[in-house]
Order: C-alpha cells, then sequence, then structure tokens
C-alpha cells in the first residue's frame, strides 16, 4: 500500500559524516561507527535520520562536552530511526552511532557484486545510493538538500583495494587487515558516495593535474583504453563549455558486473554496467557509441547533479534532462563524424514524443511524496522530454545565450542546491538583452510544469497558413491547454521565419507557390498534421531529397504516430512510405524511424490480413538497404550505415527473405564448427536470424555459448537470441533460462522483453508474469528500476479480455507497489490504444 513520506524536516543539519567501517568479505556484513555533525536551528528531544536494513546498536549525542544519552526507536515503514533524546537541546551537536549493515546481492545500497576470475567466483563490494539507498548503509539525513562533508575510513583484508569519491589519504597494515582513510570530500548529497572493495585492475591517464582511472575486474584491463579516451575529451569539452573547472583530483571510472541501473555519476567514482564502460576490437561500433554516450551523460552529472544539486526529487529532470542534452552536445563536438547531433533527434526528441502522448504522462517537474514514488519518475519525461525542451530553449534564445545562462547557474549554485526558478532566472537573466529573454520563464515554465505537448493542424490556401493548436494524445482529444510554440517556418525557396504561438490559432503568410513546413529543424516538441494537398508536396520534397532527413523524419514520426493512435488509417502511412520514401533509403534518421515503426507494425499485425501487406514492405525497403550498402562494412563507413546494415539483415531475416536466412545460417554454422568470428556489427543479427528460424538443437548451442562467455556485449547478443525462438516450448525454457545461475539479476529481464515483443510469446509472457509475480517483487525492490519493465512489457496485448485481465491483476494490494503505479497505467493505455488501431484497420 502506499503511504505518505514524512520528509525529516530542516531543523536538524548535517554538515560533515565521519564514517568508519569494518568489513567481512567472509559473512557479508560490516561493523559501522559514526559521528555526523549537525546544527539543530529550534530546541529538539528528537532527531530523526534515515535507516533501512540496518541494526542499530547504539546511539547518543555529543555537545560541550557532555553527553546525551539517546533512546533508539525503530520505524522501518517510514526508513527512519528516531533518537529520543533525554532533554532538549540546540545548536551544534555530535550524533555518534555504532550499526551494523549487511552486503545484499540485491544490486541496492552497499552490495555484494559476482565475477569469474581465472574460473573462480569472487565478489567485490560497491554502492548504488540514488535515489534513497545510502541509508542501506549508513544512518544518514538521505535527501539531496542535505549536503555534507564525508571523511570515510574502511577496514578491510590488506590483498584488497579500496575506492571512493576523493583519494586515499592514508593507509595502515596491521597483521592480514588494513585501514584505508580517504580525503575529506567536498560538499555533496548523500546519495552521491561511493565505496568500492574488491581486486582491481585499472588503466591510468591524465588532464593536465588531473587523475583519471578505468577501473575493472581482473582480466578486464585491455578493455580500459576507449573509456580513458572519451574521459579525457569529456572532462575536457564541459571545463571550456560550462567555464568551471571539475571540482575533484581525481576521476575514476569504475566497471561493475552486477548494476542494476546502466551508470551512477558518483562524484569522482563513477560506476557503470560493463557493458557500457568496456570496449575491446570485438565490440560492435553501436555499444561504442553507445558507452560515449553514457561516459559523456554521467561526466555531464560531475556539474549538473553533482556541483549543483536539486533541492527534491520534484525536479530531478535537472539532473537527468541536462545530462541527457549535454551528453549529445559533448558526442557531437568530439566526434563530429557520428553525427550524435542528428541522432539526437530520434532517439531523445523520439522517445520524448512517444512517452508523452499519454494521458497517464506528467510533468518534467512532477510532486514526489516518498522514496518509492522517486523510482517511477526516472523515465522518458525526465531524461529525454527534459532534454528535449532545453534542445528547444536553446534554439529560441541562441547557442550562446544558452550557454552564459548555464555557466551563471553553475558558478551561483555551486555545492549547493537549485530549483528549476533558479534556472529561468540565469537564461532570463543571459538573455535581457534579446526581445525574447522576458519570455523565458514563461516558455520554459508551461513546458516544465505541464504534461503533454501539442499537435498543430496546419492547412494552407494559397500563400496564407492557418494553424491550429490542441494536445496531441494517443486516445481521446484534450481541448484544454495554450503552449507556446516557437513556430519556425520554412518554404520551398529555403526563405524562414520564426513567430511564438501563444493562442490556440495564428495566421501566417508566406510566399511560395510549392511546399511550406513547420518545426523546421524539428527544435521543438510538437506534432503537424497537414492537410492532404500539402502532405503530398512535402512527400516529393522527401523523395527528391530537397527535404533534409531531419525534416523528413518529423513528417514521417508524425504521419505514424496519428495512424498509430488511429486518428487515420494505416494505409495513409504505408502509401506515403511507399510513394515518398524508398528512394533514399540512406537518408538518416528517417530511415531508422521507418524501420523501427514497420518492425512494431509487423508485430501488432500478425496472424492477420494485413500482415501480408507489412511483410511485402519491409521486404521492398529492407533489400532497398542492402542493396545500396551491401553486406561488408567498408573501411570509412559512417557509424549510422554500419547501424542500419545490421537492422536491414535483422528485418530480412525474420521477414522469411531467402537469401538471407542461408547467409546468415552459413555464418552461424561456420562460427560453431571452426570459431569462424563473425563481424561484430552483424553479430547480434545473425544470433537473432539463426534463433528465429531455428530448432531445439540451436537453443542448445545458444545456452551452452553463452555459460561459456564473459564478454558482457556477446553475452547480450545471445540472450537477446534466445527471447527470438518461435516455438513456444524453446520460449518457455528461454524463461527458466533467465533465472538460472548463468544470468546475472542485472539481465535477467532481457528475455522477458525480448519474448514480449515475439509475436509467438506475447501471450505466454503474461501468463509467466502472472504466475511469477510474487518472486519478481521479491528479487526487484524498487530502487533497482527493474520491476516496472515487466509490467510494460504487456504493452503489446491488444485485446479487451486481455486488457481486463491486466486491469485485474494490478487492482490486487499484493500485486502493487509504489514504484510501478505509474508503469501500470501507461502499459493500462498502451493496450488501450493498441485495441483502437486493430479496430480502426481491421474493419
Amino acid at each position: 500500500m502506499a503511504y505518505e513520506y514524512e520528509t525529516l524536516g530542516d531543523n536538524v543539519l548535517p554538515s560533515n559524516y565521519k564514517i568508519r567501517l569494518g568489513l567481512s568479505f567472509a559473512k557479508f556484513e560490516y561493523d559501522g561507527e559514526e559521528s555526523i555533525a549537525v546544527k539543530i536551528k529550534n530546541k529538539a528531544d528528537v532527531i530523526a535520520l534515515n535507516a533501512k536494513e540496518l541494526d542499530i546498536k547504539e546511539a547518543f549525542v555529543e555537545q560541550g562536552g557532555e553527553v546525551i544519552n539517546a533512546t533508539i526507536k525503530a520505524k522501518p515503514d517510514m526508513e527512519q530511526v528516531e533518537l529520543k533524546l533525554s532533554h532538549a537541546i540546540a545548536g551544534n551537536a555530535i550524533v555518534r552511532i555504532k550499526f551494523k549493515g549487511y552486503n545484499n546481492d540485491k544490486l541496492y545500497g552497499f552490495y555484494r557484486s559476482s565475477y569469474k576470475n581465472s574460473g573462480r567466483t569472487e565478489y567485490m563490494l560497491t554502492t548504488q545510493f540514488e535515489a534513497a539507498d545510502a541509508r542501506a548503509a549508513f544512518p544518514c539525513f538521505d535527501e539531496p538538500a542535505f549536503k555534507s562533508t564525508f571523511d570515510l575510513t574502511l577496514e578491510l583484508d590488506k590483498d584488497l583495494e579500496a575506492i571512493s569519491n576523493t583519494e586515499v589519504k592514508s593507509t595502515r597494515i596491521s597483521g592480514s587487515r588494513k585501514e584505508v582513510v580517504f580525503e575529506t570530500t567536498p560538499r555533496m548529497s548523500d546519495y552521491l558516495l561511493y565505496i568500492g572493495v574488491g581486486r582491481f585492475e585499472y588503466a591510468e591517464g591524465r588532464l593536465g593535474s588531473l587523475k583519471i582511472r578505468v577501473i575493472s575486474t581482473p582480466g578486464k584491463r585491455n578493455m580500459c583504453a576507449l573509456p580513458l579516451e572519451l574521459a579525457r575529451k569529456f572532462i575536457s569539452f564541459y571545463q571550456q563549455y560550462f567555464g568551471v573547472p571539475y571540482p575533484l583530483r581525481k576521476l575514476d571510472l569504475i566497471a561493475v558486473p552486477d548494476f542494476a541501473v546502466g551508470a551512477m555519476e558518483n562524484w569522482g567514482a563513477v560506476t557503470f554496467r560493463e557493458i557500457l564502460l568496456l570496449a575491446d576490437d570485438n565490440t560492435s561500433i553501436a555499444n561504442k557509441q553507445r558507452i560515449a554516450e553514457v561516459v559523456a551523460h554521467e561526466l555531464a552529472h560531475q556539474w549538473f547533479g553533482d556541483l549543483v544539486t536539486m533541492k527534491w526529487w520534484n525536479d530531478l529532470w535537472l539532473n537527468e534532462s541536462f545530462a541527457t542534452f549535454m551528453s549529445y552536445k559533448a558526442l557531437d563536438a568530439m566526434f563530429p563524424s557520428w553525427n550524435m547531433g542528428m541522432q539526437y533527434f530520434l532517439e531523445v526528441i523520439g522517445t520524448a514524443f512517444n512517452a508523452d502522448a499519454l494521458g497517464s504522462t506528467h510533468p518534467i517537474s512532477v510532486p514526489v511524496k516518498n522514496p518509492k514514488e522517486i523510482d517511477s519518475i526516472f523515465d522518458e519525461i525526465s531524461y529525454e522530454k527534459g532534454g528535449s525542451v532545453l534542445h528547444m530553449l536553446e534554439d529560441y534564445v541562441g547557442k550562446e545565450t544558452f550557454r552564459k545562462g548555464l555557466s551563471s547557474y553553475i558558478k551561483a549554485h555551486s555545492y549547493s542546491n537549485a530549483t528549476k526558478y533558479d534556472l529561468w532566472g540565469a537564461i532570463e537573466k543571459a538573455a535581457a538583452n534579446s526581445s525574447k529573454g522576458k519570455k523565458v520563464s514563461k516558455l520554459a515554465s508551461y513546458w516544465v510544469d505541464n504534461a503533454g505537448y501539442p499537435i498543430v493542424k496546419c492547412r494552407v490556401s494559397g500563400r496564407s497558413v492557418s494553424a491550429n493548436q490542441e494536445r496531441f494524445m494517443m486516445l481521446g482529444s484534450q481541448k484544454g491547454g495554450v503552449w507556446p510554440i516557437p513556430l519556425h517556418m520554412i518554404d520551398d525557396s529555403g526563405r524562414q521565419s520564426m513567430s511564438l504561438m501563444q493562442s490556440k490559432s495564428l495566421k501566417l503568410n508566406h510566399k511560395s507557390d510549392g511546399w511550406i513546413k513547420l518545426n523546421y529543424g524539428q527544435s521543438c516538441l510538437y506534432r503537424v498534421s497537414y492537410d492532404h494537398e500539402t502532405l503530398a508536396k512535402l512527400g516529393g520534397a522527401v523523395a527528391s531529397g530537397r527535404l533534409n532527413g531531419k525534416d523528413s523524419w518529423g513528417l514521417e514520426n508524425d504521419l505514424f504516430m496519428m495512424a498509430r493512435s488511429g486518428k487515420v488509417g494505416l494505409g495513409r502511412y504505408t502509401d506515403f512510405i511507399s510513394s515518398y520514401c524508398m528512394s533514399n533509403t540512406n537518408d538518416y534518421p528517417i530511415n531508422f524511424s521507418i524501420f523501427g515503426h514497420l518492425n512494431w507494425l509487423q508485430f501488432m499485425t500478425y496472424g492477420t490480413q494485413l500482415q501480408a501487406g507489412i511483410d511485402k514492405l519491409i521486404l521492398s525497403y529492407n533489400r532497398s538497404i542492402i542493396e545500396a550498402i551491401g553486406w561488408e562494412r567498408r573501411k570509412s563507413e559512417a557509424n549510422i550505415t554500419t547501424m542500419l546494415r545490421s537492422l536491414a539483415i535483422s528485418g530480412l531475416g525474420t521477414t522469411g527473405h531467402k537469401e538471407t536466412i542461408e547467409k546468415v545460417t552459413m555464418l552461424f554454422e561456420d562460427y560453431l564448427s571452426s570459431g569462424k568470428k563473425i563481424e561484430p556489427n552483424i553479430r547480434g543479427s545473425v544470433y537473432k536470424i539463426a534463433a528465429w528460424n531455428g530448432n531445439a538443437s540451436t537453443h542448445k548451442k545458444l545456452e551452452e555459448l553463452y555459460k561459456n562467455e564473459q564478454n558482457a556485449e556477446e553475452q547480450r547478443r545471445i540472450i537477446i537470441a534466445l527471447g527470438m525462438f518461435r516455438d513456444k516450448s524453446l520460449i518457455s525454457k528461454t524463461l527458466a533460462f533467465s533465472f538460472s545461475k548463468y544470468v546475472k539479476l542485472q539481465d535477467a529481464h532481457i528475455p522477458a522483453a525480448m519474448i514480449a515483443d515475439n509475436p509467438f510469446g506475447k501471450m505466454l509472457i503474461w501468463g509467466w508474469t502472472k504466475e511469477n509475480w510474487q518472486m519478481l517483487l521479491n528479487k526487484f525492490i524498487s530502487g533497482t528500476h527493474i520491476l516496472k519493465k515487466y509490467v510494460e512489457n504487456m504493452d503489446g496485448m491488444a485485446d479487451k479480455k486481455s486488457l481486463d485481465d491486466f486491469n485485474r491483476f494490478f487492482a490486487a494490494d499484493n500485486n502493487k507497489r509504489d514504484d510501478i503505479h505509474r508503469p501500470i497505467r501507461k502499459t493500462a493505455e498502451r493496450i488501450k490504444t493498441n485495441i483502437k488501431f486493430m479496430e480502426v484497420n481491421l474493419k
């Protein structure tokens, strides 16, 4: 059941923690002692702290030489402990606590992670505290506004190493044990504290006086070179862009074998899943690019999130949106040939469009009552929609004005906390000399504080353009709300104009007899619906190449979502693709977008009278791609082309293209029989097609490959393929394998997700999920962000009976949890949308 969460208030303010932990690898537990320097503003006889799954042994308070005894009252439902003092005090004091903690294996707090070293299972200890799990490691004031300094001391076996946010100050060996003392941290929120213990290898480099290390478990040092070079590049870029130096003397990037999330921005000790940090010659281009994006994201957090932190989780987007936005900016600057600025539109803005079209969406800045609710807003709205709005705001005020505003914001709030109003004020001040300056707060606040986005209905009559806005929703409609929309228009002669739409309707004029397009450059978060004649003219511009890939993507994406939501028939979308998009299949990002949309249509229409037409379009589109770029990667080939080849091969192989299946079968069998390596960039596609067209023997071979593989990316390729079988008995075997000893808990959800996207598995997965729900609840606690993935797997169901069963199941109190209430609502809405899509198109 949900509960009202009490914050700790602001009467007791911590300023410094002195923490000593005595660690036991044999028992995976530790004895802890801490002294917390606090200031008590108004007299109080109760001090409340956060604590979770800790045994509090002793507590008292010291003030001015006096020892004040305390009675300990645990409040586990609130994840708090109260210290009832013998009498009320105010002013400066020291809170002293002794406690015992435990290194769990569930990927939160101060936990243990296992790995293989020369065939032996070994362990490291690591932490994951965001959002509210520092309390699972030591008693603390576990809210982001309580910034403090930390003095950490660890007692451990002498053959182990220790890592934290700062450099080691001293090491003292005594017998078989040693004491490691770390330098005092800067003032920071406690969720950013890091503790790592184990056996490590590392690659080391420098950027000026800054020491940078990439750290791995034994045997993986050869995979550390790429992230080391990335860290140098991105820190250098951010220092120049923000005009604020990196604040610490060292930076560690740490690969963790078991990790619930992708990465975590602990200040000066950033943690990553191995697949998102380590790379070698067998790493695919797509994964190297993903590594670069994640490293850039986490290093942007060293300023946005660490140096300046939101006051409370309702402004989580101040951390995550900026890290998303800045990571692509850094990537585009450092690796211009990767075309990451263009990829931003598909991966960030496109994701925001999809997520925010639901009635169950939420504003970017959203009220958060308790720690479990925090987990539900680590989503596409806080990351991608927030990043999209920042992109729009930058486009509106200008890049240099925006940069100056960010720099001022960081300098004004360093080592402190901030709110969205502080940010608007800084950008508004930077834009003060512009006519747009006074409109910044109004523009930004509306987009951040309101859910959803608009669709602009564009009707052209002669040289007059009528624009009318309303909220775009997958289901139903909503007439209320007027978004301030920067309307950027271009016509076929290249003439551009910019207007700020601040009402429901706006009349515009243009000087062309040809086409006009709104949202030129796709910099703003709104869709456009055109009249038939204008859409046909724009389609011609797509086909001729006169409209760039970015704006072509905008047209295609808007039209698909109108078909997806049943606002127009499917034929209108497929006719547009057939008529205008078959001659320029190498034009990014529209090509990737079409591939994704055709893949969804194939899944949704499988076994219906619509399937044959969709399959025909998929075969035609992907054949044209392979004919243009071939099977072999060229030496100077763009990353986008390399990734497109893999998609096209997958599309052909899972739609029955004989030549592709024969070639894939040969590659797969050669690999199994002789060990001949498959080119890394198409290897995942080969495995998937082998499974799709495979049998029990294929399944067994893939399982054996997985069991004997230690490389994280190769493991992921294989486990994805295991979800691609069409035989239901083999699908069931994959689900059982996902919770075997061979699959890490962090990866157990991947087969279920693949099976949910498999037309032969989408109904089976719902029954399996219901049968195993209590097990899933126990394994994936709030804070790991994994349980919601099992809920969202159901968003492919498309019939009323399944929807009713879904709603009935999650109406039961013992199936609910606070961190999944939003995903449940979103998934139910997507199922309703699927039902509507089928009803509209199967008449």
